[in-house]
């Protein structure tokens, strides 16, 4: 019975919650590492980490040491401590994707790929195991993705804009990460 309660729980879709990377607590700070290239804010450059905090903060994970969740500041913070930024083609604020498994055991990184079908992220969304972190290709952007709206779109949790759904057809890849909490 309670492995039932148990496995109902993890299996329900997830509601994250919103923040933004401008906001006045975060936006301000540096993020990457130093390099050869540029670096930015989180406010310039954060959507994508912003969007893993989102997730991590709806898991409960806590920031380490401290008796505080996950949020954008605090993430960005771990981040810059642990290896979490590389370089590439100019830019010192790319996040490694992995590095949040060193941080806790209820996210692995399942990938950064094309944008699987339509249906296998709605199933993923509905029983609430992934996470997707959509790039919305025209935008140079990242969102994470919340529910169907079932008109071939999905409500998402936009870090920068206001926008509160994005057409499947705008995401050109996907990063995704099975949850375990």
């Amino acid at each position: 019975m309670l492995a039932a309660a148990l496995f109902s729980a993890l299996a329900a879709p997830r509601h994250w919650p919103l923040f933004k990377q401008c906001d006045p607590r975060w936006g301000a700070h540096e993020m990457g590492v130093n390099g050869t290239g540029e670096r930015s804010t989180i406010c310039g450059e954060g959507c994508a980490m912003t969007s893993l905090a989102m997730v991590l903060n709806a898991l409960q994970v806590p920031y380490p040491g401290a008796p505080l969740l996950i949020d954008p500041g605090n993430f960005n913070a771990w981040l810059m401590a642990n290896n979490g930024y590389t370089c590439a083609a100019g830019d010192c604020n790319n996040l490694v994707l992995d590095a949040v498994e060193r941080l806790t055991p209820l996210v692995t990184l399942f990938g950064e790929l094309p944008a699987p079908p339509y249906s296998d992220i709605v199933r993923g969304l509905k029983n609430g195991t992934v996470a997707y972190i959509a790039h919305v290709a025209a935008m140079h952007h990242f969102v994470l993705l919340e529910s169907p709206d079932g008109r071939h779109n999905f409500t998402v949790k936009d870090p920068f804009y206001n926008a509160t759904s994005y057409s499947y057809d705008a995401f050109s890849d996907i990063i995704m990460y099975t949850l375990r909490g």
